[in-house]
């Protein structure tokens, strides 16, 4: 069982991560909604890509742990598998570039 430190080192680093993204969020669906709010087709693009990322990552594991307890064949793990890791890099990828492009 990990150190309690372990545990709030993380929710430490975690947080302001997600406060920086949820403030980000806002600011999109603001945008979204007001017609009168300049267009910013770039950060709309990373939220997209961030929103495919996580609908892949729930999609795909819940047919990694579906197929896993039907018995599905070894190869099909692995290419799930191998969906799984290419969703979390974009999710991380566009989860940079989105508090990235809210820094500058």
């Amino acid at each position: 069982m990990p150190d309690p430190s372990y545990w709030v080192i993380k929710i430490l680093i975690a947080v302001p991560g997600a406060v920086g993204l949820w403030a980000g969020y806002r600011a999109f669906r603001k945008r979204q909604r007001d017609s009168l709010q300049p267009r910013d087709p770039t950060t709309d693009r990373w939220w997209r890509a961030l929103f495919i990322a996580a609908g892949l990552l729930v999609v795909d594991l819940l047919l990694i742990l579906s197929l896993s307890a039907l018995g599905a064949p070894h190869w099909l793990g692995e290419a799930l598998f191998v969906v799984l890791a290419a969703a979390t890099l974009l999710a991380f990828v566009a989860a940079f570039a989105l508090g990235w492009r809210s820094v500058h």
